[in-house]
């Protein structure tokens, strides 16, 4: 190829596509004058990651109030919805306590049925906030009275007073939501005193609680009785997905949680599979490594060995073995060669987890000392052949109710094994014969899940999940 062909190919622009990752980036650090250029570039205002988080989500989370009014000049949607945390900028500005921000996105147009800013802004003290939320109106009349309540308990008149402004919607704005979405939904969700079960039926989502009570969406996670505005539905979950339930009846609500499925608890359950006969079985080759979080390339696509689609632990059919592993952790485990790898934190006073499960998702504590430990296991038997501690330390940070302190999956290329335990502030390197040599990377946030990640011949380099 001539060198000037060669030399034009190099300083092509990068396809905008391949910029998005820098514009999230930017946004997130509140960099304008970055986000600026690469909008010029022809990056979107809208670009979303994977799970629908743009520019001005990033902006509004981190409190960037320059780089959010710029965003919106410029028309981004304020009332995107990540579908992982299920957040709006709306709501992740007010969840980190940027009331200015959430006040500029509630003037621009933004709304969160699912996370209302006039009841928020009272949880949260934040009297602009309310006071912007009434501004926008109109609101649900259970909003108002959530708001009032919350305002009163907190012995706050001038809270209660704003709230008392706001004007009512005389109607429910609904919207249509798939018959398949709808029956995603249903299903048994329990609290530590009783259990509700939700159904779709004719097109529509029924509530069965002693009575069976009809449902209109206002979103697709949050219903209202349309017979009685006061009791509300609001499903809600990572990645979309329903998780937990929380029953609102005027200003007290319920929190309950999705049953298992494999307990028989859904209420449209699937039949039973038949019994998995021994020729059905594929027929299995030498396996393939798994050397770090959703296995080669990150991919999450296993090596098409053939694997029984139905077990028991209890009765240990199709379960080669079991090892009870002490501590919490939510890593995944590594596999390579005839060795599974694992790690975990252990809290050195003996004392369990907390395992009580805050409605808003804060932390649990948790903050008494811990050993963070690499375990590794043989793959035929389960047998613990070594293991090692990577540190003894109170964590730096608080357990975010949906974490653990070692939730980081280990990576390894065969030679090498490298962990990362952010709440300990460190990480390290060990594999049988060596030290675990541990390097500070300082302190991260609750529910921070960094993972190295396998890369070919390289060693095993650190990845964040920072960006969702």
């Amino acid at each position: 190829m001539p060198r000037w062909v060669l030399l034009a190919l190099l300083t092509l622009p990068l396809p905008a596509a391949a910029a998005e990752p820098d514009v999230w980036a930017a946004a997130r650090d509140g960099d304008t004058a970055r986000v600026k250029a690469l909008l010029a570039a022809g990056v979107g205002v809208d670009a979303a990651t994977r799970y629908g988080a743009t520019p001005l989500y990033f902006a509004a989370a981190n409190g960037h109030l320059e780089l959010v009014d710029y965003l919106v000049g410029l028309g981004a949607d304020p009332n995107v919805r990540d579908a992982f945390f299920m957040w709006t900028p709306l709501s992740a500005a007010l969840r980190q306590g940027h009331g200015e921000v959430a006040v500029r996105l509630i003037r621009a147009g933004a709304e969160d049925v699912l996370f209302p800013p006039l009841v928020h802004g009272v949880e949260l003290g934040l009297p602009a906030v309310v006071a912007a939320a009434v501004e926008q109106g109109p609101v649900y009349d259970f909003e108002k009275n959530a708001a009032l309540a919350l305002a009163r308990e907190a012995g706050s008149e001038e809270l209660a007073a704003l709230v008392a402004k706001a004007r009512v919607r005389e109607e429910l704005a609904t919207v249509a939501v798939a018959p398949e979405k709808l029956r995603a939904l249903a299903g048994r969700y329990r609290s530590p005193e009783r259990s509700v079960e939700v159904f779709e039926r004719d097109g529509g989502l029924w509530l069965r609680d002693g009575a069976e009570i009809r449902l209109a969406a206002l979103s697709p996670h949050h219903f209202r009785s349309p017979d009685d505005y006061d009791l509300g539905v609001m499903l809600t979950g990572r990645l979309g997905l329903p998780e937990r339930l929380r029953l609102v009846r005027g200003a007290s609500a319920e929190l309950f949680w999705r049953s298992d499925p494999e307990a028989g608890e859904l209420v449209s359950a699937a039949p039973p599979a038949a019994p998995e006969a021994a020729g059905d079985i594929a027929p299995r080759g030498a396996p393939l490594n798994w050397p770090s979080f959703r296995g080669p390339d990150a991919s999450g696509i296993g090596d098409g060995q053939g694997v029984p689609t139905t077990w028991d632990v209890a009765s240990g059919r199709n379960v080669r073995w079991k090892r009870e592993v002490p501590g919490l952790a939510h890593s995944s485990p590594v596999v390579w060669g005839e060795r599974v790898f694992l790690t975990t934190a252990i809290a050195t006073d003996g004392s369990a987890p907390p395992t009580d499960e805050p409605e808003d998702d804060s932390g649990v504590g948790d903050l008494v000392e811990h050993a963070w430990k690499v375990l590794a296991l043989d793959t035929a038997t389960g047998e613990v052949l070594w293991q090692q501690t990577a540190g003894v330390a109170v964590p730096l940070t608080d357990r975010h109710s949906l974490a653990s302190h070692a939730n980081s999956t280990p990576a390894t290329d065969g030679a090498r094994l490298v962990v990362v335990f952010r709440p300990s502030g460190c990480g390290a390197t060990a594999f049988p014969g060596s030290s675990c040599g541990a390097r500070s990377w300082g302190r991260s946030t609750p529910a921070t899940t960094s993972t190295p990640a396998a890369t070919g011949d390289s060693p095993p380099r650190r990845s964040s999940t920072r960006g969702r």
